[in-house]
């Protein structure tokens, strides 16, 4: 029995951890998108533990959660993300275009997990907020699948760790610019994302778990 463990295959691997992030979407300089919110709530309650896996949640981008977030064009995400003055999702105005998260899921045990990562961003409300998977902290990945608010999308398939080990994965989170009036369906709202990681077998499918969870 203990071999079989060892091997992976139809095998309990993990755990769930579940993490979230709130900020805000504040409507800024755009004509069509004017009224305007403030909350200054940073990430908080970001480590999930349970069965040797620890998943831990820390913002990457050099954007306050305060500042005002405005709309972006799809097109214009590798730039956003880069952002003006070495600052990260940071446009030229000194307004927030994005949020770039890392995402670190940590083996601690003595054997071998592999392990499926999703996230659901929540809108708060807002009916444009996007987010995908990037190359790293820096760079937009071209084959990535853009997934809408309320919408699960998967970070990573079937991640393997090996025993002791960690692997670090990054999102970015954006309001889709629709070149019209947003202050209706997005002006002076919050996103919270849950991010989960679930146990899989070595040909990726679930297994039974328990989980950790938490929120901000």
């Amino acid at each position: 029995m203990e071999e079989n463990n060892r091997k992976g295959t139809g095998v309990f691997y993990a755990v769930v951890g579940v993490a979230t992030l709130v900020v805000a979407i504040i409507g800024a300089t755009f004509a069509y998108f004017s009224a305007t919110a403030t909350n200054t709530e940073d990430v908080t309650g970001t480590t999930a533990t349970g069965a040797n896996l620890t998943l831990t949640v820390t913002r990457e981008s050099d954007a306050a959660t305060a500042a005002n977030m405005v709309p972006m064009l799809d097109t214009h995400l590798q730039k956003g993300v880069t952002g003006e003055g070495g600052k990260s999702c940071v446009d030229k105005n000194g307004n927030t275009v994005c949020q770039v998260y890392k995402v670190n899921i940590a083996n601690g045990s003595n054997i071998a997990v592999n392990v499926k990562g999703t996230m659901t961003l929540s809108g708060g409300g807002a009916t444009n907020m996007r987010w995908q998977v990037l190359t790293n902290a820096t760079t937009i990945n071209a084959s990535a699948e853009t997934i809408n608010a309320g919408t699960e999308g998967v970070i990573v398939a079937n991640q393997a760790l090996t025993a002791g080990s960690n692997h670090d994965f990054y999102i970015v989170v954006w309001l889709h610019e629709t070149e019209s009036d947003q202050t209706d369906p997005d002006a002076g709202k919050t996103f919270t994302g849950s991010i989960t990681f679930n146990g899989v077998n070595s040909d990726g499918t679930p297994t039974n778990g328990v989980t950790a969870s938490f929120s901000a």
